[in-house]
Parts: structure tokens; sequence; C-alpha cells
């Protein structure tokens, strides 16, 4: 076993974000929103994900309004699932990566894990120019580190070239595709998020002056 296979199963036994994740888990309060999980099945091989992904507005971003896609971040990963030690592990890797990080810099990193996973050449060319000549060199270990370095990805770099084998690279991939579709309705989700805080305290300074007023009208009877 070589190292990349070794970290690959070190993740898959780590189980990084794994627990049990109910479809119906969705919810809101007046900082985040957990969205509603997201499940994929590879058709392939049959391997199963669930992604949960818990959002918040990011800090500096407009306090009202419309929310854009760009201003929400990713504060946690949780999933669970059966399937092979690939995609196991390599949704142990999204947990690892994507906690407290916007979603501009998610698609950017998932682009370049995709890249990675099917041995992109334009792309390993260009992290090829990033890597210290040196490296060519270095032992398996110092390799991984530079490319971790040079590609953002950490411990994900432990896939790449796996999709060499097609059966892989879906399996690879499943966990990362579920997130970003579970995104898709982030922006959305916030917003509505947003007004129905906004309407709780509408709701409450309502009942309070309500309350204020009865108390003042029964001082007035007694007065009279």
């Amino acid at each position: 076993m070589n190292l990349q296979e070794q970290l690959i199963v070190d993740l898959e036994r780590a189980r990084l974000g794994f627990e049990v994740v109910w479809l119906d888990a969705a919810s809101v309060d007046a900082d985040s929103v957990v969205l509603a999980p997201l499940r994929l099945t590879s058709p392939a091989c049959g391997d199963e994900v669930t992604v949960e992904l818990t959002v918040s507005r990011r800090v500096g971003s407009r306090t009202a309004g419309e929310v854009q896609l760009g201003e929400v971040r990713i504060d946690r990963v949780r999933w669970s699932g059966h399937g092979c030690t690939v995609s196991m592990a390599s949704a142990s890797a999204l947990a690892e990566m994507f906690c407290e990080i916007d979603t501009g810099d998610f698609f950017v990193l998932k682009t370049r894990f995709e890249a990675l996973v099917r041995a992109d050449g334009v792309f390993l060319e260009d992290v090829a120019s990033a890597l210290d000549p040196s490296a060519n060199n270095a032992n398996d270990l110092d390799r991984l580190d530079a490319l971790s370095a040079a590609t953002g990805l950490g411990s994900a770099v432990a896939f790449a070239g796996i999709g060499r084998l097609p059966l892989r690279a879906d399996c690879a991939l499943l966990a990362w595709r579920a997130a970003a579709q579970a995104l898709e309705g982030a922006a959305e989700a916030l917003e509505g998020a947003a007004q129905a805080v906004q309407g709780v305290a509408k709701a409450s300074e309502d009942a309070a002056q309500a309350e204020e007023g009865a108390v003042q009208a029964g001082e007035g009877a007694d007065a009279g």
C-alpha cells in the first residue's frame, strides 16, 4: 500500500463529520441555517451519501436585502452514508476542509478537486509549475505536502489521479457533488430565515405594545 492509499484508508476510518443525517432535518435560527440534506446515489456502484450543510451569511456582507450565493459561508458539514472506502474517505475529506469557508472558495476547490481526481493534464501542468523543482526528487510525503500546498486541497490530494479508473472518479466526487447541489438553495434559505426572524421580532414587539396598551387602559379605568 502506497502513501496515497494509506491516506485514503485513514480518512475512511476517521469518518470526519459523520453523523446520522435525517432528510427532514432542515432548521433555522437567528444566525445560521441548516440546509435540507441532499442525498446522492452512484448509479455505477450503489454508494450513497447524504450531506447536510450549516450555512450563515458571511461577515461583512450586506445586513439587509436579497442574499447572494457569494455572501454565504459554510460553517459545518455533516454526512452519513455507505459505500466503498473511496466514497466514504472523500466525504470525510470534504467535512475536514469545509468548516467556516465561503462558498466561492468551496466552488474553486471543488473544481480543483475534480481536475485532480481526473488527472486533468492542463491542471496538473499548472500545479507542477507551482511546485518546488526539488520536489521531483522528494519522497511521497514531501510530494503530497507540496501538492497540498499548491492546490489548497489538504488531505484530499490523496485522491490525485484516482479517476483514471472511471468508477473511482464517481465514488470520489459523490459527496462533493451532493454538497454543491445542497448549496443551490442556500441564499434563498438564509433570506427566508432572516425574514422569519424579523417577523418573530415584529410579532414580539406588537405583543409588547398591545400588553402595554392594555395595562395603560386598566390604569385609566381604575383612576376613573
